[in-house]
């Protein structure tokens, strides 16, 4: 069990406790009181925090709502820009795990000389595109 605290915009271990406040009485003698504004923090559950985890790790940001729950505020649909960076990125990336630049280079220039070398390339680094398409655009 966790506790959302909104001024921190965070989940805390432990409820917080109410701050005393001085107060005079009627006969005008100063006593200290809770103080009535305070509200207790909401108290939210594993399974929920899990759920609020998985959201986050999808880009989700969380934002404080008035009922002093956690409101968690989906991400910015990303641009065509955006989403052409990070395709080409993933293509890169997954090229690299079986070739580097210096590699890919030299089959490049030996093209004509290694054919079968070259076509084994190809197909590969298509794989990738078809691969990285799919995780960034879907399908």
């Amino acid at each position: 069990m966790a506790f959302y605290d909104p001024i921190q915009n965070a989940f805390v271990p432990e409820q917080k406790q109410p701050k005393k406040i001085q107060q005079l009485n009627e006969t005008g003698e100063v006593i200290e009181i809770d103080d009535p504004a305070f509200s207790p923090l909401v108290e939210y559950s594993e399974e929920q925090l899990t759920e609020f985890r998985a959201l986050r790790a999808e880009g989700y940001t969380m934002k404080p709502a008035a009922d002093g729950t956690v409101q968690m505020i989906p991400p910015a649909p990303k641009t065509d820009e955006q989403l052409r960076t990070e395709y080409e990125n993933r293509v890169n990336a997954l090229i690299r795990t079986k070739y580097t630049l210096s590699q890919e280079l030299a089959i490049m220039r030996q093209q004509a000389d290694k054919p079968e070398e070259y076509a084994e390339y190809y197909e590969y680094c298509e794989q990738c595109k078809a691969t990285a398409k799919a995780e960034i655009y879907g399908g």
